[in-house]
């Protein structure tokens, strides 16, 4: 081992305590990891449906559906008369159902004359024209009933059908928690509720206080990280396909590969992106380094989120000027234009770590990948 290496291991080992922020991420009783439901899209809408319910025995009543709607009508600069009408419901008139020909949850109000219908994506995307039939179910099912259609997302992702509206994960940990703080619960439920907040944080949406500590520690330590995770021992198989995928990528020069195998991000870039959003001068990005935008490979247990991740922090004017309008095509009801770091465009893949059909695995990988950079060449196009 060189010398700098034992030096830049000897300095971390010495700072060791930097770890302890990362405390109350490890070892933590949550109900849905001893269940292993943490990413089970059904196991989701339960709850949701549960919570939605002002009838249930959570104690919330009615306040959290009364928010969640509240919020999501802020969201719809067109809202229509139906939506508006949300507002001054009796949410205790509706119905709760899960499953209802295929529809995750479906709430029906005799009262209100009112149709409303959440589909819920976590971790798979759309298929077989889905929305256009459940649409076509509804008028069937209830003709003469007003219908607010709603796509659930961990990213705000664009639903096939312009009838319904964009509903993100972000929306609903967000009210939880509000409400979570001015109610008063049972411990069983308090637990429960905060367990679930914990979940979406950590699993569906990007916990920002976690990645800020976990860049925080990396780029004061990065060279003793990358020698740990370059010489660690490796089980997932997922990972060195990705790995290999982007290096063979890299050589056919569709993409710009960051050579991550000492990192737990995976990243690479392309030229295309680079034209639009060029290398910092100086190495002052959020990153340490001259990019200001990366897509991320993040490998976890059984699955990898690739992402667009965007920062303003140290850009000239008219980069960030550039990075403002992607962030206004993607997510046009977002306020905040200036931030650290903005994962844009994010989707998990369930990819399990002992699938035996390393086919399936690249095929997967691959079809992220050209997906990813499909949505790069419709946002330069728009952009320019």
């Amino acid at each position: 081992m060189e010398k700098q290496d034992q030096e830049a291991l000897k300095n971390f080992l010495l700072d060791i305590n930097c770890l302890d922020e990362l405390q109350k991420w490890e070892n933590h009783f949550n109900l849905f990891d001893v269940l292993k439901i943490c990413r089970t899209e059904i196991r989701h809408s339960n709850v949701l449906s549960w919570l939605l319910n002002p009838n249930e025995n959570h104690n919330l009543g009615d306040a959290f559906i009364k928010k969640v709607f509240q919020e999501f009508i802020k969201s719809q600069p067109n809202a229509n008369k139906e939506v508006m009408q949300l507002l001054l419901m009796d949410f205790y008139s509706f119905s709760v159902y899960r499953e209802w020909k295929n529809i995750d949850i479906l709430l029906v109000s005799d009262d209100e004359n009112l149709v409303i219908a959440i589909e819920n994506k976590v971790g798979s995307h759309e298929y077989d024209n889905q929305l256009n039939r459940y649409k076509e179910i509804l008028n069937k099912e209830f003709p003469k009933y007003k219908k607010i259609l709603i796509y659930l997302t961990p990213d705000g992702e664009d639903p096939s059908d312009d009838d319904w509206s964009v509903l993100t994960y972000e929306s609903i940990v967000e009210n939880l928690e509000i409400i979570r703080k001015n109610a008063t619960l049972s411990t069983d439920v308090a637990l429960m509720i905060d367990n679930y907040i914990e979940v979406i944080r950590r699993d569906i949406m990007e916990d920002k206080e976690l990645i800020e500590i976990c860049n925080k520690i990396y780029n004061k330590h990065k060279k003793a990280l990358d020698l740990i995770f370059e010489y660690r021992i490796d089980p997932s198989q997922a990972s060195s396909i990705v790995r290999d995928i982007l290096q063979e990528m890299a050589d056919e020069g569709k993409i710009i590969y960051d050579n991550a195998k000492t990192r737990t991000y995976v990243r690479f870039y392309t030229k295309a992106m680079n034209q639009l959003l060029p290398n910092l001068v100086e190495h002052k990005g959020a990153w340490g380094n001259e990019h200001c935008y990366a897509y991320e490979f993040r490998m976890m247990n059984g699955k990898f989120r690739l992402s667009c991740v965007l920062t303003t922090k140290n850009l000239p004017d008219t980069t960030r000027e550039t990075v403002r309008k992607i962030v206004h095509i993607e997510k046009p009801s977002k306020e905040k234009l200036d931030f650290q770091w903005l994962s844009l465009h994010s989707k998990t893949h369930n990819i399990p770590d002992d699938c035996d059909d390393n086919d399936k695995i690249v095929a997967t990988v691959k079809s992220a990948i050209n997906s990813l950079l499909s949505w790069e060449k419709d946002i330069i196009g728009k952009i320019r």
